[in-house]
């Protein structure tokens, strides 16, 4: 009797994790990253429940594990990684599906890590708008 009653409460503890994983992954699952020109440069960074609008002061192209080295709050898949890391750059907020992606630093200093898979081109309109010439690593 006892071997049932902690096999069925196994059972429920991983049905339990299993689902909470899905639900965070949903909601934090990163759908689209946009730019948007005007005077200054905004990243609109829309997640399936969310839409950050961030006003980018710097940003550079960087992998994700050079940047986020200690996970101290969020989810870490295989395909992706959400919440807080501390790494060589301090605390930074990650939201990532590929490991390439934008370390970008608001004006009050505030680190966002956006794994996209078009980095690369955000990175290149940046440049463009600050009027320097186009090196991708």
């Amino acid at each position: 009797m006892i071997p049932i009653i902690g096999i069925l409460i196994l059972i429920m503890a991983i049905t339990i994790a299993v689902l909470l994983i899905i639900i965070l992954y949903g909601f934090f699952s990163l759908k689209e990253v946009s730019v948007r020109e005007n005077e200054d440069f905004l990243l609109i960074v829309r997640c399936a429940m969310k839409t950050w609008i961030i006003p980018v002061d710097e940003m550079e192209l960087k992998d994700l594990w050079e940047v986020a080295k200690i996970r101290i709050a969020g989810i870490s898949l295989p395909s992706a990684a959400y919440g807080i890391y501390y790494g060589p750059y301090g605390m930074v907020n990650v939201m990532a599906r590929t490991k390439k992606g934008l370390l970008v630093r608001l004006r009050k200093g505030k680190l966002y890590f956006i794994g996209a898979r078009n980095a690369e081109d955000i990175y290149s309109q940046y440049l463009r708008k600050k009027g320097e010439g186009i090196e991708l690593p």
